[in-house]
């Protein structure tokens, strides 16, 4: 689920909307069902961002935007042919994980195609 950057500061305040749109930005992230102190989620956002998070997407996937406008297309290429995985690439190049997807040429629907 893809959540804005307009709802993502209604949910948690800009500040730790945009920490997580820099550490976490571009990549899926689960939200539990319930908020724990030593959760991922609760380092970057603090245990009261991670309530307010649970409290609106609790067991799913979200999926925030990173921010970045430059397309790292060569160092992604490079990475793939490395063997590294998408949401690696995705974090390591401050890219989002659709974008790896589109430079290596396929949808995630069709990776997991061939991978049946």
């Amino acid at each position: 689920m893809w959540v804005s950057m307009p709802d993502l500061i209604e949910i948690l305040g800009r500040d730790m909307a945009n920490t997580l749109c820099v550490t976490r930005g571009g990549v899926e992230i689960y939200v539990p069902h319930n908020p724990s102190s030593v959760h991922d989620l609760a380092r970057i956002v603090g245990l009261r961002g991670m309530e307010a998070l649970c409290a609106e997407f609790k067991g799913q996937y979200i999926i925030v935007p990173n921010g970045k406008r430059e397309p790292h297309k060569e160092r992604v290429h490079q990475l793939l042919s490395q063997g590294k995985t998408k949401r690696d690439i995705a974090l390591e190049c401050g890219v989002t994980e659709r974008y790896v997807y589109y430079v290596a040429g396929m949808g995630p629907k069709q990776e997991q195609l061939t991978l049946l």
